[in-house]
């Protein structure tokens, strides 16, 4: 039972920074923040933290694949393909972003 609190308050620890990051960009450039109830403020950040963690392990065997196996004695095509899929895969994420946004789910 202990190791499970630990957790759910590393996990909101988590998603404070991260809110707070959020919520402090969201302020300077597009106005004030949402008007919440002090729970739901609560639950974001929770939320936040454990999407932010779930995202980071699934993340972590392409990291391995792609980031980890670089090596400087490989030779130059094979880094370069790395790259390449690196950058393949961060354009993906910025047209699915679109995407959604563009049909109004994001």
């Amino acid at each position: 039972m202990r190791v499970v609190a630990v957790g759910a308050i590393a996990v909101l620890a988590y998603g404070v920074l991260l809110g707070a990051l959020w919520g402090g960009l969201h302020w300077v450039f597009d106005g004030p923040l949402p008007k919440w109830i002090w729970w739901q403020y609560i639950v974001a950040a929770f939320g936040i933290g454990l999407v932010a963690l779930v995202a980071e392990a699934a993340f972590s065997p392409l990291g391995r694949v792609l980031i980890d196996a670089d090596r400087t004695t490989d030779s130059k095509w094979k880094r370069s393909l790395r790259v390449l899929g690196i950058l393949a895969f961060g354009v993906f994420l910025l047209a699915l972003g679109v995407l959604l946004r563009e049909n109004g789910i994001l």
